[in-house]
């Protein structure tokens, strides 16, 4: 009888070291887990940093090009000005042109004054 209390006593820690085993494995199987989430997590944060800085990047790069667009928008404005302008002067010449440059030809420039502000109002 003695022989039968030690083999059942055998089989108990028999199946409490299974137990542990199981658990052990069970644990180390939610700590591989959990690692792969940490290492997932730490990716994710480093991926959304450098979108974060393509996209302070790119904000820069718009303003600069908002600033280009507005000096082509105000460009465009002065140059059809210039246009108009031209187009003025070329009906002046076309109109007044030859007689007012025969008129210039026969002034002699020592009569010619120009007025200059001597004040330094311009």
């Amino acid at each position: 009888m003695n022989i039968n209390n030690e083999l059942e006593a055998n089989k108990l820690k028999r199946s409490k070291y299974e137990t542990r085993i199981n658990t052990n494995e069970e644990k180390n199987e939610t700590l591989r887990k959990t690692q792969k989430l940490i290492n997932t997590y730490e990716n994710l944060e480093k991926e959304v940093k450098f979108i974060e800085i393509e996209m302070k990047q790119k904000e820069e790069l718009l303003l600069k090009f908002e600033h280009y667009r507005d000096q082509i928008d105000y460009n465009n404005t002065i140059q059809k000005e210039i246009d108009l302008v031209k187009a003025e002067l070329d009906e002046f010449e076309e109109e007044f042109g030859d007689d007012l440059e025969e008129e210039l030809e026969d002034l002699p420039i020592d009569t010619i004054s120009i007025p200059i502000d001597t004040t330094g109002n311009n």
